[in-house]
């Protein structure tokens, strides 16, 4: 069984909150501290903590699993997205699982190219299928991948993106 979980980029909780309901510890980071707050208002059964993901081998601590909803697209610097993938493997215990759910390359209306620029102007890495196998075959295994479609405001029919689960080598 896997008890002790990472939310990488919680936001507001809610994703964390859900997994301490169901008998998880939960240790939720978000660089943004109004996240955090509004993250420690929801629930006050997970430790939130304001944090780069740059920063989260100071923790110093194993987890069983990490979550990453809709983050990773946010790491646009690709020496930066390797470095992250390593963090990952590393804070997980052996067999731990990684899930990650990221914007996915399908996604044509906001431009072409790897690098896009959302709705709202914040730029966004938006991967191929290839990309993420490139990035983390090396060091998981994949259990799972897909393409799913994620509600977004003002998008009908919703926003293409990749469920990545995957499991520590």
């Amino acid at each position: 069984p896997f008890e002790r979980y990472c939310d990488v980029g919680c936001g507001e909780g809610y994703i964390s909150d859900y997994l301490a309901s169901k008998g998880f510890e939960v240790t939720g980071i978000d660089l943004s501290s109004n996240a955090i707050e509004l993250a420690k208002r929801h629930s006050k059964t997970c430790r939130f903590i304001r944090m780069d993901w740059k920063d989260l081998p100071s923790l110093r601590e194993k987890f069983d699993s990490i979550i990453d909803w809709r983050f990773f697209h946010e790491i646009i610097d690709v020496a930066e997205r390797k470095k992250y993938a390593a963090t990952v493997h590393k804070l997980l215990n052996k067999d731990g699982k990684y899930l990650s759910v990221a914007f996915s390359g399908q996604f044509k209306k906001w431009g072409t190219g790897k690098l896009r620029k959302s709705p709202v102007g914040i730029i966004l890495y938006m991967p191929t299928n290839n990309d993420l196998e490139k990035l983390f075959g090396k060091r998981f295994a994949m259990i799972e991948k897909r393409t799913i479609k994620l509600p977004q405001r003002k998008v009908l029919g919703g926003v293409s993106s990749y469920f990545f689960f995957m499991q520590k080598r």
